[in-house]
C-alpha cells in the first residue's frame, strides 16, 4: 500500500475501542480515518535468547526504529531460552508529519517481516530469518548502522511458541549467539593486558563478559581485585579479607584467620595457637564445666581470681570451681 496523505480528523472518525487496541500492537496512529486503516492480517513475533543486561536496566538493547522509534530489546531471564520481546502486525502502520504540507499527516505502512528485519538488522533487505546471507557474509552488511542484533541473538518468526518451526527458529538463534561468543572471547587471544583492557572499556566490554558467564569460563580480566589493606600481624599490604598470605621478606605464612587457614588446608590444627583454638572454645560450651579436665579448670578458676592446687583431684577442683562461679557478685 503507497504512503497516503491524510487530513487530520475527528476521533469520532476512529471508535475509542479501535484505537485503543491497535495502540498495543502499532505505533501512535493519532485521529486517523478508520477507512484509511488497514486490519491486522496476522503477527510476527519478536524474540531474543541474550541475557546481557544493561547497567541498572533489564534491557540487553534500545534499537531506533522508523516505525517504532525506539524498540528496548529486554533481557532474557537466566532461567528462561528465550524471551518475547513483541508482537508485530501485519501491516505496520503510522503516521509522520509531512514535510510538504504543513499541518498534514502521511500514513506509512510496511510488511512486518520488512519491520522486524530492520530492528534486528538495518542493512539487510528482506523479511524471513531463514533467507539470511551466509553468516560469514553478514559482517559486511552492518557497515552503514552498525546493528546486528541477529548474532546476538534476537530473531522474528510467525511460527506459533512451542511448534517445531519455532523450535528450529530458536536453535538457530542459540547457535548464532554462541557462534558469536566464542568467535568474540578467542579474538582476545594473543592480545596484551593493556590492549583487552581496551577492549573491555568498549561496547563489547559487556558482550565479552556475558559471553564467559554463557560458557561459564573464567578469565584473568574476569577476576574483581579486591582493595589491599594492612595485615594485622605484619603489616604487609594484602587483599581485604584475606585468611592468610605469604610475607614476601621473611618467606613464612602469615596466618590472620586461622580457622579458615585450616580449611583451606595452608595450616593443621596441631600448629594453631592455644590462644587460637576455636574448636576448644566450641567444645567448653557443648560438654559444659563437668566435663572439664583438671587443666581446664584451674584455667577457669584463675578467670575468677582463683589459685588452685595442681595436686588436688578433679572433683575437689570442680566444687571450688562451681562454688566461685555461681557465687553472687
Amino acid at each position: 500500500m503507497p504512503d497516503v496523505l491524510i487530513q487530520r480528523t475527528e476521533e469520532t472518525d476512529l471508535s475509542r475501542n479501535h484505537a485503543r487496541s491497535l495502540s498495543k500492537i502499532n505505533p501512535p496512529l493519532g485521529n486517523v480515518a478508520s477507512d484509511l486503516i488497514r486490519p491486522v492480517e496476522f503477527y510476527v513475533g519478536l524474540y531474543s535468547v541474550n541475557k546481557r543486561r544493561m547497567a541498572e536496566s533489564n534491557l540487553a538493547f534500545l534499537v531506533e526504529n522508523g516505525a517504532y522509534k525506539t524498540v528496548a530489546i529486554v533481557s532474557c531471564p537466566a532461567d528462561k531460552r528465550y524471551v518475547k520481546v513483541r508482537d508485530i502486525p501485519h501491516p505496520v502502520q503510522w503516521i509522520e508529519a509531512d514535510p510538504h504540507n504543513l499541518g498534514e499527516v502521511v500514513l506509512r505502512t510496511e510488511k512486518a517481516g520488512r519491520v522486524a528485519m530492520s530492528i534486528v538488522h538495518p542493512d539487510i533487505i528482506g523479511e524471513r530469518m531463514d533467507h539470511l546471507p551466509p553468516q560469514s557474509a553478514l559482517a559486511k552488511y552492518a557497515i552503514s548502522s552498525n546493528c546486528d542484533l541477529i548474532k546476538q541473538g534476537v530473531f522474528f518468526t510467525t511460527a506459533e511458541e512451542g511448534t517445531a518451526e519455532f523450535e528450529k527458529a530458536l536453535r538457530a538463534a542459540e547457535q548464532r549467539l554462541e557462534t558469536y561468543y566464542r568467535s568474540s572471547l578467542d579474538g582476545l587471544l594473543g592480545m596484551s593486558e593493556e590492549e583487552i583492557r581496551r577492549v573491555l572499556s568498549s561496547e563489547r566490554g559487556l558482550d565479552l563478559r556475558t559471553a564467559a558467564e554463557h560458557f561459564g569460563e573464567e578469565y584473568s580480566w574476569l577476576r574483581t581485585r579486591a582493595p589491599k589493606v594492612p595485615c594485622p600481624n605484619c603489616f604487609e599490604k594484602v587483599p581485604q579479607g584475606a585468611a592468610f598470605h605469604k610475607n614476601d621478606l621473611l618467606g613464612v605464612i602469615c596466618v590472620i584467620d586461622w580457622k579458615r587457614a585450616v580449611e583451606a588446608g595452608v595450616k593443621t590444627k596441631d600448629q594453631v595457637p592455644d590462644s587460637k583454638r576455636w574448636w576448644a572454645e566450641a567444645d567448653h560450651e557443648e560438654r559444659g564445666v563437668d566435663g572439664f579436665t583438671k587443666a581446664e579448670l584451674i584455667e577457669l578458676g584463675a578467670k575468677h581470681g582463683l589459685t588452685l592446687n595442681p595436686r588436688s583431684t578433679r572433683d575437689e577442683l570442680l566444687a571450688l570451681v562451681l562454688e566461685a562461679v555461681t557465687k553472687p557478685a
